[in-house]
């Protein structure tokens, strides 16, 4: 009589075949998020509130690009969330920094990418506009993808929703909330660099919309809601592809 029970080892194999592909879906949520980043910046009104920073760092100090900056932000949100969370904190978010690499790294390519793209100026003013706002669309849906692969691959979050998660539990107050004020933040800090950096050169309000703008607003309006939409349809393909929801 046949034994149907898988062996232990055949389990262990598949349980790593299946955690294996559930982090190269990870990598490429960490991919899509720097290439969205980097299309709502080419956008040229604002970015992201959690890359405004390094959008705005990356123009006061040019020789450091966006994508190195960004880098170094996400750094010191794992430091950040290392200093709250102190033993509890577990050494297997520490691949929030590699990762992160990844998204920084793409973040610049795909800023060299459009650079390219974009090198002809648009003359007609519709069509610049249009083309503006066609960008930071495209640019939420591929973060928004970005977001929904890594929830879905359920390893490690991006730095800066970790962060948040972090900051929300130690204050006690909805993730959601929480989301808001470091958007916020994040915001007001760019705008404070922006008006001491460039306020000489381009007066008050050039200085304070130097790495931030239109985009900045609407990205952190609609990305949630772009994500809710996602969400569902990205876990049905990880598990049709990748069996994520059978890795545990």
């Amino acid at each position: 009589m046949n034994d149907t029970k898988s062996s232990p080892v055949s389990n262990r194999r598949t349980r790593f075949a299946r955690l294996l592909k559930r982090g190269v879906f990870l990598l490429l949520g960490f991919m899509l998020i720097g290439i969205g980043i980097s299309t709502t910046k080419s956008a040229a009104m604002g970015t992201s509130p959690i890359s405004s920073i390094a959008y705005t760092m990356s123009l006061a100090v040019p020789a450091w690009s966006m994508g190195s900056w960004l880098f170094l932000w996400f750094v010191i949100l794992v430091i950040a969330q290392i200093a709250m969370l102190k033993k509890a904190f577990s050494p297997w978010q520490l691949l929030q920094l590699p990762l992160s690499y990844v998204t920084s790294f793409f973040t610049d390519l795909g800023n060299d990418l459009w650079n390219g793209v974009l090198a002809t100026p648009i003359e007609n003013p519709f069509l610049l506009y249009a083309s503006r706002a066609a960008m930071i669309l495209l640019g939420i849906v591929v973060i928004a993808l970005g977001i929904s692969c890594t929830l879905s691959a359920d390893l490690v979050m991006n730095p800066g929703d970790a962060f948040v998660r972090t900051l929300a539990a130690k204050l006690k107050m909805p993730f959601p909330t929480a989301k808001v004020w470091n958007d916020v933040t994040c915001v007001v800090i760019s705008a404070t660099i922006g008006l001491f950096v460039f306020s000489p050169t381009r007066g008050f309000f050039g200085g304070l919309t130097a790495g931030v703008g239109l985009s900045t607003l609407i990205t952190a309006v609609f990305t949630g809601y772009a994500v809710k939409r996602t969400i569902k349809p990205v876990q049905a393909i990880g598990t049709a592809w990748f069996g994520l929801t059978d890795v545990r």
